[in-house]
């Protein structure tokens, strides 16, 4: 049997997944990590319906354009992606072709709004020297 487990943590589910499964490597195990994320329910669009911030464009070309001069809001998506994760030395016993490496990660609770961070930067400082090392 090998642990499966759910992380929720707003947006960054799928990196902070990502983060644990380095975690398992040691191991020697292969991790098959993903992230999913909609906001397609009541509550999501009808916020983001309230702040007007949703395309009236019924075009589907036209609808979501983020870089063009005449933007009309954005349309709501769901999105998923998956990954493999897995020693270098395992990888390349297997000699398959390596896409990406895993360099590091940090994770912190500030205890603040994604809205609203912590104007000292303090958990922001903290997280990157984490990752970083």
């Amino acid at each position: 049997m090998y642990p499966s487990s759910s992380v929720v943590v707003a947006p960054v589910s799928a990196c902070a997944s990502g983060a644990m499964a380095s975690m398992l490597l040691p191991q020697g195990d292969v991790d098959v990590v993903g992230g999913v994320d909609s906001t397609v329910c009541n509550n999501g669009l009808g916020g983001f319906s309230v702040l007007r911030a949703l395309s009236t464009n019924s075009t589907p070309d036209q609808a979501s354009r983020p870089r063009a001069r005449r933007r009309d809001s954005f349309v709501v998506a769901k999105g998923v992606g998956v990954i493999v994760v897995e020693a270098l030395s395992q990888a390349q016993q297997r000699e398959t072709t390596v896409q990406c490496g895993f360099c590091g990660y940090g994770m912190t609770s500030g205890g603040c709004y994604f809205t609203t961070p912590d104007r000292s930067a303090e958990q922001s400082i903290l997280t990157k020297h984490l990752a970083l090392g």
